[in-house]
């Protein structure tokens, strides 16, 4: 199991930089996190979307 940690630090919370790894998981990155199972997901996708998430959240400089 794993889940979305897109609520879960103040700083980014609902930043919209995990908007697509949410909807890779079929949750939204503005409501609250579920536990989604890592045993059906294809883990080579599933980590260039981690690491597209993290690029996009330092990169948006400003949000609020």
């Amino acid at each position: 199991m794993a889940y979305g940690n897109w609520r879960q630090y103040t700083a980014v919370r609902t930043h919209p930089g995990f908007a697509e790894l949410a909807r890779f998981v079929g949750q939204d990155h503005e409501s609250a996190r579920r536990g989604f199972p890592l045993a059906g997901v294809d883990i080579d996708t599933f980590w260039q979307i981690v690491l597209h998430c993290a690029c996009r959240i330092n990169e948006l400089a400003g949000y609020d």
